[in-house]
Formats: structure tokens, C-alpha cells, sequence
């Protein structure tokens, strides 16, 4: 008896809990960044091309003083910002940041972001695409200088900003000007007055059913949770699914990009893949050669440079990359 009145306590707090809950995490994603990893950069102008179609900005040129060595940057989306970074001055699009690592502020001389805005967010939300701006967060959001170019395609409207230093950005625009409809006003007659109250009858029967059957879902969903072991207790011959090899694109991509372990687990976990199948992929796909070529001439002269191996290692998980790759490419060198 105890039993039973645990799991249907469990269920009812497990409906509660998604009912009131599940609203706020719907809106939210956990977006992949973008880095790239340089063992040396030249004096004058380079480029960072942001490869993720969940990223507004597609490139970042910025123009150095002085060449510098094994040096990083990373773009990362970040949604529901502007709870922690109020007084945003337009519809925001989209808060990005932009981050780096190995390059000085002073040795920056110029930067241009070149971004994209949808046309259908531009449409949904009535925004002018002609008043779309990139904002930088300092002591208060402060406008860039930012122009939109000439390039459309079917989806996109393409901009480009100069900015001074990199740090959190939005992208924003204010409602196109548009005249308010005129309704006209009347009272309903004696005739028209119960008609109306019958639909709205209709109305609140529609909503309670609407309400109960999500009320059922969940009570559906804490069932099947209670008995997630005696459903799910059949065990897999194959650590990895069908679409295994979509999972293993992705970690050959994102190892290429120097993205670390625990972040490409934490992103295919939050996709839906298995922590088991994830970790069996991992150790399968290797580092490409040219990424782990670049890592062993950069080990290979600092050794020779006298250079200890803690602070090598040190120096190459700063810019982001891994220990588990790290100590693959000191093992594949000693």
C-alpha cells in the first residue's frame, strides 16, 4: 500500500513539476559555439568564420598590429540574456559572445562583424530590416557603427558593424511605422447577446479539455517514468544506433574545431543521444591529422625551446583544447 501511494505521489509532482516548468525550458536551447584554434596568426588582417547556422554572425575580421602565436576565438548564442543585461534599446535577434584567447586588446587594430537576420523573424515581429544594429555591452548596451549590405538571399538580410573590442553583443531592430486599424465599436442587441454567451461556453469547454488532456500526457509521462526500468531493461547489442554515423560526423567536425570532450557530450546529450553511446563514439573517432599535425609541430618546438610539458599542456587547454587530445598527441610524439 506505502508502494503505491509513493508512485502516485511521485506521479502527481512529476505532472506538476512539467506542467509549471516545462514552459520556461521550452524556450530556451543549449547552442554549440563556434571556435577556432590558430598556432599563428600574421600581422594585418585575418578572419573567423563562424560555421553554425544557429549563429547570426558568419565571419569576424579583425586586423592585428603584431603577429602573435597559438592564439583562439569563440562565438557562443546565448538565449534569455536580457534578464541579466536589461535595457536593450530594440527587439533583440539574437545576444552573442565573442570571446578570445592569446590576442591582445592592444594589439587589435580594427574589427568587422558581419552578420545575418532572418526574414522571417523580421516579418513575424514588424521590424524595419533597414533599423537592424549590433549593440555592445559596456556600462550600458552602446550602438555599433553598422550597415546593411547589399546581399539577400531567400532567408537572410546580411550586415556588417565595426566594433572596437569583442565582449557580449545583440543584435536588434525597432518596428517598422505602421497605422493603427480602425475598429468600430458597437454593443451587442438582445438578439446577438446570447449567441455571444454560447461561444463563450464553447470556449471554456475547449479550454478545460485542452487542459485535461495535457493533464494526461504528464500523468502519462510520470507512468511511464516509474516504470522506466521494466520497460527499457532490454539490453542493446549495438553501443551505437542506427544513425550512429550522423553522431560521428558530428564528432569529427566539432574535434576539428578544437571543441573540448565534455562539450560535445554535453551537446549530444542534450539532443536526446545516450551518455553510453556518446562515450563509444568518442573514443572511435581519432583526431584529424591535420588538427593533430599542428598540435605536434607546436609540442615538438616548444619541447626543443625547453618548455616543460605541464605548462605546454597548460597552454594548449587555455586555448581550448582538450586533456584527452592533448595527452593522445604527447603519446603519439614520446
Amino acid at each position: 500500500m506505502k508502494k503505491k501511494f509513493k508512485r502516485l505521489a511521485v506521479i502527481f509532482i512529476i505532472s506538476i513539476l512539467f506542467f509549471f516548468v516545462l514552459p520556461y525550458f521550452s524556450s530556451s536551447q543549449i547552442y554549440l559555439p563556434s571556435t577556432t584554434i590558430w598556432s599563428s596568426l600574421e600581422p594585418g588582417t585575418n578572419s573567423f568564420f563562424v560555421n553554425n547556422l544557429d549563429i547570426a554572425v558568419t565571419t569576424v575580421y579583425f586586423n592585428l598590429i603584431e603577429g602573435v602565436e597559438l592564439s583562439s576565438m569563440r562565438a557562443q548564442r546565448v538565449d534569455n540574456l536580457r534578464e541579466f543585461f536589461p535595457g536593450t534599446k530594440d527587439t533583440p535577434y539574437q545576444f552573442i559572445n565573442i570571446s578570445k584567447s592569446g590576442i591582445k586588446d592592444s594589439n587589435i587594430k580594427s574589427i568587422i562583424i558581419k552578420f545575418r537576420v532572418e526574414k522571417s523573424w523580421i516579418e513575424k515581429n514588424n521590424i524595419d530590416e533597414f533599423s537592424i544594429n549590433l549593440y555592445k555591452k559596456e556600462d550600458d548596451w552602446k550602438l555599433q557603427e553598422t550597415k546593411k549590405t547589399e546581399k539577400e538571399d531567400r532567408t537572410y538580410y546580411y550586415y556588417d558593424s565595426w566594433v572596437s573590442s569583442f565582449g557580449w553583443f545583440y543584435i536588434g531592430g525597432s518596428p517598422s511605422e505602421q497605422k493603427e486599424n480602425i475598429v468600430d465599436r458597437f454593443e451587442p442587441d438582445d438578439d446577438i447577446a446570447p449567441i455571444l454567451e454560447e461561444d463563450l461556453k464553447k470556449e471554456n469547454n475547449n479550454s478545460r479539455m485542452i487542459f485535461l488532456i495535457i493533464i494526461f500526457v504528464f500523468l502519462a509521462i510520470g507512468v511511464v517514468y516509474i516504470n522506466k526500468e521494466k520497460i527499457f531493461s532490454k539490453k542493446i547489442d549495438n553501443p551505437l544506433s542506427s544513425n550512429s554515423s550522423d553522431m560521428i560526423g558530428f564528432i569529427e567536425q566539432s574535434k576539428a574545431q578544437g571543441d573540448s570532450y565534455n562539450e560535445i557530450k554535453n551537446h549530444l546529450l542534450s539532443k536526446g543521444w545516450n551518455e553510453a553511446e556518446i562515450m563509444s563514439a568518442l573514443e572511435d573517432v581519432s583526431l584529424p591529422e591535420d588538427q593533430k599535425s599542428m598540435m605536434a609541430n607546436y609540442i615538438s618546438s616548444s619541447l626543443k625551446k625547453g618548455k616543460l610539458r605541464r605548462d605546454i599542456k597548460k597552454e594548449l587547454m587555455v586555448t581550448g583544447w582538450s586533456e584527452d587530445i592533448i595527452e593522445e598527441v604527447f603519446k603519439d610524439i614520446m
